[in-house]
């Protein structure tokens, strides 16, 4: 499963890989360019690690614009479980990945 950040009209959750495909398409039909930058990743408890991702983005304008994300991953049998945007690392880290 991934998680967008939906600071506009809440999170939106996609399923699988063809999920996943799909929300970057959606994602990539707002910008001319998009660009994802690893910064960094560790591991933050068992099964889990915390990235920090930067977008270099251009707009169809030309605008230009780069963007820092936190995003929460959760393994299961050594696989991607759930995955979660998010707007800074911090609430990445924070994030309890949908349990409570």
């Amino acid at each position: 499963m991934f998680v967008t950040r939906g600071e506009i009209a809440g999170p939106l959750e996609f399923h699988g890989h063809d999920g996943f495909r799909k929300a970057l398409a959606e994602f990539a039909e707002s910008w001319a360019e998009m660009r994802p930058e690893l910064i960094e990743a560790e591991e933050a408890g068992h099964d889990r690690m915390v990235t920090t991702i930067r977008w270099h983005l251009r707009g169809h304008g030309g605008v230009a614009l780069d963007v820092d994300e936190g995003w929460a991953v959760w393994f299961r049998d050594g696989k991607v479980a759930r995955m979660e945007q998010h707007a800074s690392r911090e609430a990445a880290e924070a994030s309890s990945g949908g349990q409570t």
